[in-house]
């Protein structure tokens, strides 16, 4: 089985890799399978759903490719000026649902790389970033005692449901909880 890994552009070819098995049990690929699964059965924004299938694709190519050497053959070099255009295009699109690729063309990076990147100089991938500047956001409005309904629609979730839960999930408490404190 062959994978054909093309940059953001489609124009040039990174690599081409062979696998010899058919068939893998690993339960680390399969809970991160299971994670991509769940992210596209979720509320999960697109940027989240396309970082969690590149991780799960690269870790399947790293672990059981015969070029397994590929993804570190190319340096992630000071990256600062494409990662810092990045968190700006994310600061300033905080709603929005924001795709990989997009991302990867503000960078002049392939998604991939971009990825990489992004977490190694941030700290966390491109989504998790997102999401704390959102929840940060909401936090803010919060405090200017705006209407969940609101806020939720300002912060780019989905709904007021799909806002309580990323809140809890990155605060330890509900909005309400965290409005009465």
């Amino acid at each position: 089985m062959n994978l054909l890994l093309n940059s953001a552009t489609g124009s040039k070819q990174i690599g081409l890799l062979h696998f010899t098995r058919g068939a893998v049990k690993d339960d680390q690929l399969r809970q991160l399978f299971l994670k991509l699964h769940n992210s596209l059965n979720d509320d999960q924004t697109t940027l989240e759903q396309e970082t969690i299938l590149l991780d799960w694709l690269v870790s399947v190519a790293e672990k059981y490719a015969e070029q397994r050497n590929l993804f570190h053959s190319r340096r992630i070099y000071s990256e600062s000026a494409a990662i810092r255009r990045v968190r700006r295009f994310i600061r300033e699109n905080i709603a929005e649902d924001i795709k990989l690729h997009n991302l990867a063309e503000i960078a002049r990076l392939s998604p991939f790389h971009l990825n990489r990147a992004f977490s190694a100089q941030v700290g966390l991938p491109p989504h998790e970033y997102q999401n704390q500047l959102r929840i940060e956001k909401a936090r803010n409005l919060i405090a200017q005692r705006k209407s969940f309904a609101e806020i939720a629609f300002e912060t780019g979730f989905s709904d007021q449901s799909h806002f309580n839960r990323f809140f809890k999930r990155y605060m330890g408490v509900t909005p309400k909880g965290f409005f009465a404190q």
